[in-house]
C-alpha cells in the first residue's frame, strides 16, 4: 500500500538504496537517475541512452564512465573534458580522465583506472 503515496522516482530510489538497482532502472523517470541505476547493474549501454543529452557536469561524467567501461576510452575522454568545462574543479572527472587518458595512450605512463571514484547520491 506505501507504494500508492510514493512517486516512481520515489520507489526507484528506494530500490537504488537497496542495491536493487534492475528495479530501479525500470522505476526512475528522471534520465540521469535512470541511466546511474543502468550504470550500477552494469548495463552501460542503457545508461548511455538516457545520457544521449547531458547537460550537467555531472551528466557528462557519468556518460564518461559508461563509454569507458564499453570500451569507448576516446569518447569517454571528450565526455570528461566536457565535465572539466563546465566544472574545472571536478576532481573526480580529472582523475578518471588523466587514468583513461593515460589507457589510451595519451599520457606517458599506463595505468589502470578505476571505473568511478565518485559515489552516486540520489535525492528525491
Amino acid at each position: 500500500m506505501q507504494d500508492l503515496w510514493r512517486t516512481n522516482d520515489q520507489q526507484a530510489q528506494q530500490a537504488f538504496q537497496k542495491g536493487q538497482f534492475g528495479q530501479a532502472a525500470a522505476l526512475f523517470e528522471n534520465p540521469d537517475w535512470r541511466a546511474a541505476a543502468h550504470y550500477k547493474a552494469g548495463e552501460y549501454e542503457q545508461a548511455l541512452q538516457n545520457l544521449n543529452s547531458p547537460k550537467t557536469a555531472d551528466s557528462f561524467y557519468n556518460q564518461g564512465n559508461a563509454l569507458a567501461q564499453t570500451g569507448k576510452l576516446e569518447r569517454g575522454l571528450k565526455a570528461y573534458e566536457q565535465a572539466l568545462k563546465i566544472n574545472p574543479d571536478d576532481a573526480d572527472a580529472k582523475f578518471n580522465k588523466e587514468t583513461r587518458g593515460k589507457r589510451t595512450g595519451k599520457a606517458k605512463a599506463a595505468t589502470t583506472a578505476t571505473a568511478s571514484r565518485r559515489s552516486t547520491a540520489i535525492q528525491g
